[in-house]
Order: structure tokens, then sequence, then C-alpha cells
């Protein structure tokens, strides 16, 4: 949490989610490094801009919002830590084995964007874990004077989840079982076939089951695993081009809460589903949990310094 405009849409979903899945949450403040240039000759064009830090401040700003939520989770933990911020977020992560991260995203001036981008980018590209991301509200909620408690009114009726029966998908609906269970929310299972540059103009040869019902038969099974857990369940097929489809989908359904997995196989693929997630968590008004490939079982990643 960096106490800026989406500081309580981030508690209030981390909070219910730890409430729902019996966790108990830990809010993290990163303050930016030091800059590393002191002295009075002219600074290098290169030297960061230096931004003031106060410990201080930032325990009494995590102590305000962890006294504000205590009611909904008695088990609520704080912690300050200094340097990359993105670094720092999944050391954390990694060092409590942590089931989830939620953070934010901000709209506002292009270089806000591009330094938060930065952020969310590294925890969503190392992340060993999935990572709700949470966009910012319309209207900032200050803990100390205003009464309207974010933290206990976020509710999860619906969940999209986005299935491309690549090998995530098995994660993406474990979490969405998961999470569906905990909320008691009825689940839509979503699957675009992107469109086939090379168009060919014949029918398919008799009993030669088509990709779109090989997809539509995939994801019935997808349902019917989920109905056995006891959740509501419906299933879309749609063709076209991927981010626009599901922006339309997104729109028309209003989902509470999107699950997409992060990452494919190869690069090119990787490129593709990486600019569909940075258009969706862009574009959606809900938070979106991000599925990554990677474990901790799986051996960690070093951010490039």
């Amino acid at each position: 949490m960096d106490f800026s405009d989406v500081t309580s849409r981030v508690i209030g979903v981390a909070t219910q989610m730890a409430k729902a899945t019996l966790e108990s949450p830990l809010l993290l403040h990163v303050s930016p490094p030091e800059p590393p240039y002191v002295g009075y000759e002219p600074v290098p064009a290169s030297t960061p801009i230096a931004v003031e830090v106060d410990p201080e401040a930032d325990r009494r700003q995590l102590e305000l919002w962890r006294e504000r939520i205590t009611g909904l989770n008695s088990n609520v933990g704080t912690l300050q830590m200094q340097g990359p911020p993105a670094e720092q977020i999944l050391v954390a992560a990694e060092e409590r084995r942590a089931r989830m991260i939620v953070m934010g995203t901000h709209r506002h001036a292009a270089i806000h964007d591009v330094l938060l981008g930065n952020v969310t980018h590294g925890v969503l590209h190392h992340a060993r874990c999935p990572v709700t991301v949470v966009p910012a509200a319309r209207t900032h909620l200050n803990p100390a004077t205003d009464d309207r408690l974010i933290p206990g009114t976020t509710q999860i009726h619906s969940i999209l989840a986005l299935v491309d029966f690549s090998d995530l998908t098995k994660s993406v609906m474990k979490q969405a079982e998961l999470l569906a269970l905990a909320f008691d929310s009825r689940v839509t299972l979503l699957h675009v076939i992107p469109p086939d540059p090379l168009v060919v103009d014949f029918a398919p040869p008799p009993g030669t089951e088509t990709e779109a019902e090989a997809c539509r038969a995939g994801l019935d099974l997808l349902r019917k695993q989920l109905e056995s857990a006891g959740l509501e369940a419906d299933i879309l097929e749609d063709t076209g081009p991927v981010l626009e489809v599901v922006r339309h989908q997104v729109d028309k359904l209003a989902p509470d809460l999107i699950i997409m997995g992060s990452h494919g196989h190869g690069a090119l693929y990787n490129l593709f589903v990486g600019s569909v997630t940075a258009g969706l968590l862009h574009h959606a008004s809900c938070p979106v949990v991000v599925v990554p490939r990677a474990t901790y079982e799986d051996p960690g990643v070093t951010l490039a310094s």
C-alpha cells in the first residue's frame, strides 16, 4: 500500500479475501530508496529525484489502517520496508510464502503511470503466487475523516475466469473455485478463439471436430468441475481479437472479479498474452487476479538491477 487514492480499495479487497479464505492479511508499505547522489556539485542527469521519506509518518498511516480493519480481521499485521518497491514486495512475499499479493494501479499523469507500471510489471512478471491488481476508485476515501469503510463493503458475487486451455488453465480453475467457494460467487468461464490469419474456405471433413467444438467440450467439462464443487457456473465461447472480445464481455457482464493466467509458452505467446493482460488491467474497473506459472517450489528469479 502506498497511501494513494487506490489504498482504500486495495485494503478492501485484501481484507475481504483474507476474511473469506481464513487468512491473516499483512499491510505492507515500501518507501522508495534513498538517492545515491549526495553533494554540492552539479547533479548528473541520471540522478533520481529525491523523495522525502518519513518512517514515523508511514508507521502512523499503517497503524491507522490496521485499526480501521481490525474489526473485520483481528490478525492484521503491518510491515515497513525501504528499497525498490517491486523487489521489496517480492522479498516479503517469498519470505512469508504469501498465498496472494494485492496491489493497486493508478490512472494519473504519464510519469506516475510509468513508475507504477514498472512496479506492477515487475511483481506480475516475477511473483510466484497469484497477484490481485486493484484499479483506483473514482473517489478517494480518507481513513481519518471518511466513515465509508470500503473494506467492510467489498463483495464478490460474480467471477469471470479467462480460460485458454494452456498449462495455466488448471491453476486458473483452482483459484476460481477457491474464491467462488469463499464468496459464494457465480463463475463464468470465457474462452476466446483468436481469428485465423489464413482463412480457408472449405468445410472440415465429416467426423472432424472443429476447434470451436473442441473448446466448447472443454469448457463444458470445466463447468461440470465447478458444479461438482457446489458452484453455479456458465460458459462463453467467442471468436475474434482476444483483448477486444474480453473487453466487450467484461463491459457486458460487469463481473466483480476477473481471474486470468499470466504467461503461456514461447516468447511470441508471452508477448501476445502480456499485451492482453496489460490491456485488460488498464480497462477493467474491478480487481483482476493474475495467476503465475511459477510456484514457490520452482527456483527463484532475481530481478534485474
